[in-house]
């Protein structure tokens, strides 16, 4: 798009009470975030459309809000011209994409995002940019996002009070809840506050999210690094987890390392049978709280135990899992699928499930 025609479709849009509308450079620092409405053109909007309504035909029985299969249109999206201009105008020329994903809130997941900061989630830089694009209506009624104006100034938080944030600590600190339909994109710099609440009224409501960065960032969620746009500048990269090992915490008793090269024992953690949700045929699935590279972004450490047994089976297609089952297991984006050895419901077969981390080699 010429620079006259995008003066004119900015001028053309309507503005919200709080005026954030436009790529206002001084107002995003100032706030942190910024609301583009009406930012993408018909043809884009149509392709997203019809992307979501494909993503949505395919979805599984899920515990969380994340969505699997993913819609070429949203692999297009991020490297759309529309949608650089925002990455361009903010970091640069040179723009790396850190990864995207694709959310939903609906009548299986409709629950409250507590008040955080990313940042603690991740690694690589903190120059990053969180852009969202609502695939339908977004408001506070379905369990819309919130910014907290202004607090990305409060720098980074780390990994504190289990990255939830009491706003009642910070008086001066608001959720500003964001209004947006199909079209409309909303970004934020990577240490603002945002949240959700849980939808009053649980509806369909999907929501595509991608996270840039400057092109001397080599950090990326998946085990291979995207360049958006421009030229890379740096030789360094960096996926996520990638030579990282977790360790016990201090004074722990020392644990046992086997053949299979398994992390040590202290770092076992069970599984709640109240939070396996049955999936289909014999996959079972729960979603993990830890954010650990998985099969979807490469090769995922983590190991399953039947009680004192590592199930042998890792890294198994989902549709392998619901149809043969026999302990066949895979750790998918923050989801475990797995079945029991045996094909029992493992809710309800007296057995401890637990997961450990293999150790890098």
């Amino acid at each position: 798009m010429s620079e006259p025609a995008r003066e004119s479709l900015l001028e053309s849009r309507s503005t919200e009470p709080d005026g954030l509308d436009g790529l206002d450079l001084q107002r995003f620092e100032r706030e942190g975030f910024l609301v583009l409405k009406g930012w993408l053109p018909p043809r884009v909007r149509q392709q997203l459309h019809a992307g979501w309504a494909w993503s949505a035909e395919r979805r599984q029985a899920r515990p969380d809000r994340f969505v699997d299969e993913v819609a070429p249109a949203f692999d297009e999206l991020v490297t759309a011209p529309e949608m650089l201009e925002i990455p361009r105008t903010l970091l640069g020329p040179d723009v790396a994409i850190y990864f995207s994903r694709l959310m939903v809130k609906d009548e299986a997941w409709s629950g409250e995002v507590p008040p955080h900061q990313e940042a603690p989630y991740f690694h690589g830089g903190q120059r990053k940019l969180m852009v969202f694009v609502p695939l339908g209506p977004m408001h506070r009624a379905n369990g819309g996002l919130y910014v907290v104006p202004g607090a990305h100034r409060y720098g980074a938080l780390g990994r504190v009070n289990d990255h939830e944030i009491d706003l009642e600590a910070f008086p001066g600190c608001k959720k500003h809840f964001v209004d947006m339909q199909l079209g409309d994109v909303l970004v934020f710099d990577f240490l603002m506050w945002h949240g959700s609440d849980a939808a009053q009224r649980p509806a369909e409501r999907p929501l595509f999210h991608v996270v840039y960065q400057p092109a001397s960032d080599g950090s990326c969620y998946g085990d291979t690094p995207r360049l958006a746009c421009g030229t890379w500048r740096t030789e360094h990269f960096l996926p996520f987890h990638f030579g990282v090992t977790e360790r016990p915490a201090a004074g722990a008793a020392s644990g046992v390392s086997d053949d299979h090269g398994l992390s040590a024992e202290s770092l076992r953690k069970q599984l709640d049978p109240e939070k396996v949700v049955a999936e289909t045929g014999h996959s079972f699935v729960i979603h993990l709280e830890d954010d650990l590279t998985s099969d979807a972004e490469g090769c995922s450490r983590v190991v399953l135990w039947e009680d004192n047994k590592p199930l042998p089976l890792a890294h198994v297609a989902h549709a392998e899992i619901r149809g043969e089952g026999a302990g066949r297991y895979s750790h998918w984006k923050d989801c475990l699928f797995f079945s029991s050895s045996d094909n029992s419901d493992p809710r309800t077969n007296g057995r401890l499930y637990s997961i450990t981390l293999r150790e890098t080699r």
